[in-house]
């Protein structure tokens, strides 16, 4: 307009009650995200809940190391191409070292342009891509939680343990394609199981989470429209049900791209 301000959007507010804003039907250019539809995540082996160890909530997914996993299958949303920014996330606690324990694995072979993450028998974090390894992180502390972010920013990937980042920056080129399954706690072939706990997984696509040294969540992930997986791994003990929390936290955007921090919403139907 006249003064240099471009509209977005427009709606007129009706009342206001504290923090409370009501704007009548008659907005435009608003758009409310919605909830994804959930993806179906399989419990293989002995995988389970277990209510001995948990990160946040009530349990978290226990794994004893042979032939234990969770699946999900093949997606577009782990379709991450060329240039796509992304963050892979997760709490871990693994209870034995001097062994191999899977984190992420989104391959169908030993050697493909996909990711795998997974602890070395050194203790080590390290990504493999390719055939290669490609960044190695210090070692990781045993029978402790430690918050592991794989974080792919404007075509450079970075690994941050428990918020700093450890181990090289990598020039991430890589086409990671259209369309990948994933394994979570074991090799694409069943091999090199994770022992140990793993909670509050979390996968995002288009978003770069973390670009610099954070500290680690100190609840639950939300999931946002960013988020095409997240696993809190709640329930009861020893159940083989891994839901997929597809409920978006809703925030208040507009068609032509801006976005409110936050929304604050209450019913006042009942009144």
């Amino acid at each position: 307009d006249s003064d240099g301000v471009t509209v977005l959007a427009s709606g007129v507010i009706e009342s206001k009650s504290g923090n409370y804003y009501t704007i009548d039907g008659k907005a435009s250019g608003f758009d409310i995200p919605s909830d994804r539809a959930p993806k179906t995540v399989s419990a293989q082996g002995n995988a389970k809940l277990s209510i001995a160890q948990k990160k946040f909530g009530a349990s978290s997914l226990s794994l004893d190391g042979t032939g234990d996993y969770v699946s999900v299958a093949t997606s577009p949303d782990f379709g991450l191409g060329t240039a796509t920014d992304f963050t892979m996330e997760a709490w871990i606690y693994p209870t034995v070292g001097s062994t191999f324990h899977s984190i992420f694995d989104f391959r169908s072979a030993s050697t493909e342009a996909a990711i795998y993450l997974v602890i070395n028998t050194s203790n080590q974090v390290y990504l493999y891509v390719n055939g290669a390894i490609t960044i190695t992180t210090a070692a990781v502390s045993l029978s402790v939680w430690t918050h592991v972010a794989l974080v792919r920013y404007s075509g450079t990937t970075k690994i941050y343990i428990n918020g700093t980042q450890s181990g090289s920056s990598w020039v991430d080129i890589t086409d990671y394609g259209t369309t990948k399954p994933l394994r979570i706690g074991a090799w694409f072939n069943a091999l090199y199981g994770f022992t140990g706990y793993i909670d509050d997984v979390r996968i995002s696509k288009d978003a770069a989470r973390y670009t610099a040294t954070f500290t680690p969540p100190i609840v639950k992930f939300p999931g946002d429209n960013n988020t095409v997986l997240l696993l809190h791994f709640d329930g009861p003990d020893t159940s083989t049900t891994i839901i997929d929390d597809g409920v978006t936290l809703q925030d208040l955007r507009t068609s032509a791209g801006g976005a409110s921090t936050i929304i604050e919403t209450a019913d006042y139907s009942e009144f």
